[in-house]
């Protein structure tokens, strides 16, 4: 066996080609574990926030029916942003066409609200218990 050494240039490069995957590594593992989406719901608005996709508000008086669905489908996500603890943006599915999402992926419920112009919106909280919760809020302010 040769012994060879590495050279100087070498070794610069060997050296940041781990420490770059190291760096990339862990945030992709941070960011697919991180996380919150924030619902604010107040007598007028629902907004919705998180740090991983654009904000979304709606006017309660744009809701034409608000449903809990204890087993949400997920469907396909179209565009938008989906980890192991958070999905948003536009989805497809066949029970509900094309479709917004703000969910927790642990969370095996869903509120399935539909707007007046035909549009509808998926959210859940991170548990079940959350989003029932926040069903029967939202259906005692609408």
């Amino acid at each position: 066996m040769s012994n060879k050494k590495l050279s100087s240039f070498d070794r610069n490069v060997t050296i940041f080609v781990a420490v770059f995957l190291v760096v990339i590594f862990s945030a992709v593992i941070i960011i697919n574990n991180t996380g919150n989406i924030n619902f604010t719901l107040s007598e007028e608005y629902l907004k919705i926030s998180s740090p991983y996709w654009a904000e979304y508000t709606l006017s309660l008086s744009d809701i034409e029916s608000v449903e809990y669905n204890e087993t949400d489908s997920k469907g396909s996500r179209t565009f938008g942003f989906g980890s192991a603890k958070l999905l948003m943006g536009s989805f497809e599915s066949g029970m509900y066409g094309e479709y917004t999402r703000y969910s927790y992926t642990k969370c095996k419920s869903g509120i399935i609200i539909t707007l007046k112009d035909g549009e509808t919106l998926i959210i859940s909280m991170p548990s079940e218990t959350e989003t029932f919760d926040f069903y029967q809020n939202l259906n005692t302010i609408i």
